[in-house]
């Protein structure tokens, strides 16, 4: 689902590997420009250190900056803007990931949910089942993330009308990613219903076409 989502999201970067030390991300310059800006890094991940950022109001801690490694000003440390980072893969990967990026965890405050109805209304778990019950896909978490981390309660000072028109643009991002994904999903069930051709047959019908292109006909 990962490829939807810089599709509606124009602040957006995928990177693919394994690894991903925060040192080695503070060489990109677009992840510089962000903490720059004073934005916080959030890592979505579940733990026993993260923050469930669909309950309460413990979302306040989110925006203490004490754990980012930069060179930002007083007031860039108030900021309530944030770089939500997500682990993309299936859990086993995103496991080791997380286990073989260490640093990410250390510089970046990790983010969870904890309300179990989100998982059951998955859009993307009717085509693949998901290994337990609270698994949604990458795309549905970053869709339930971002109306939680743009709040309109006042939280960070002043009269609340910043917080207001960023949550309901982030409303507005979350029903067009959960769009996406329901075209995607629906696209995905149609194919499923077609007859699927042998892999065996379409190997070998290729296999001849190449002879054929390379030593012609065969008499």
């Amino acid at each position: 689902t990962v490829p939807l989502i810089p599709l509606v999201l124009t602040n957006c970067r995928i990177k693919v590997g394994y690894q991903f030390e925060f040192e080695n991300l503070l060489t990109e310059k677009w992840v510089q420009e962000e903490l720059r800006a004073g934005r916080k890094p959030l890592l979505l991940f579940p733990g026993r250190d993260a923050i469930a950022i669909d309950q309460g109001d413990d979302g306040n801690v989110l925006l203490t900056n004490d754990n980012v490694p930069n060179d930002k000003d007083d007031n860039a440390n108030h900021s309530e803007q944030r770089l939500l980072i997500m682990i993309d893969g299936t859990w086993n990967q995103a496991r080791r990931m997380i286990r073989e990026s260490p640093s990410l965890l250390q510089h970046c405050q990790p983010i969870q949910f904890t309300n179990p109805e989100a998982a059951q209304r998955s859009l993307y778990g009717t085509i693949r089942p998901e290994p337990e019950g609270h698994c949604v896909s990458t795309l549905e978490a970053c869709a339930q993330a971002l109306p939680l981390l743009e709040r309109d309660d006042g939280s960070g000072g002043g009269d609340g009308t910043t917080n207001v028109a960023a949550r309901a643009r982030a409303l507005l991002a979350q029903s067009h990613l959960l769009a996406a994904l329901e075209s995607l999903v629906e696209t995905q069930r149609l194919n499923m219903k077609r007859p699927q051709k042998r892999a065996g047959r379409d190997r070998e019908k290729r296999r001849k076409e190449i002879e054929t292109e390379l030593f012609g006909p065969v008499e």
